[in-house]
């Protein structure tokens, strides 16, 4: 996913102790996230959902902090995809102990 400008935004969630260098590893036994899209800056017509989840692959963390979502998904969700549409979406960690708060994007 990328801003307006077209910088990438990045997401992820590492414990950082102090004075050492990633890599760390997660305090839960898996990396995942929802991601929603919306129709509007309102965030309240969902248009798709998508899940990135680290237990399909074999790892405890992500690889990847990114996604395909092609053109005809894009499309079937309202969105016409170019280099000027704007996006409305919202990322929700997915926890072993509940999923997190979504922060809303718009890029």
């Amino acid at each position: 996913v990328a801003d307006s400008s077209g910088v990438p935004t990045h997401w992820t969630r590492q414990v950082l102790p102090l004075g050492t260098q990633p890599p760390h590893t997660l305090d839960e036994p898996f990396e995942a996230y929802r991601l929603k899209f919306y129709n509007d800056g309102a965030f309240d017509t969902l248009q798709d959902t998508a899940v990135i989840d680290s237990r399909r692959s074999g790892s405890s963390t992500l690889r990847d902090h990114y996604f395909d979502w092609p053109d005809a998904r894009a499309s079937a969700a309202g969105y016409t995809p170019s280099g000027s549409e704007t996006y409305y979406i919202g990322v929700q960690q997915i926890g072993q102990h509940g999923d997190g708060p979504e922060a809303q994007f718009t890029v």
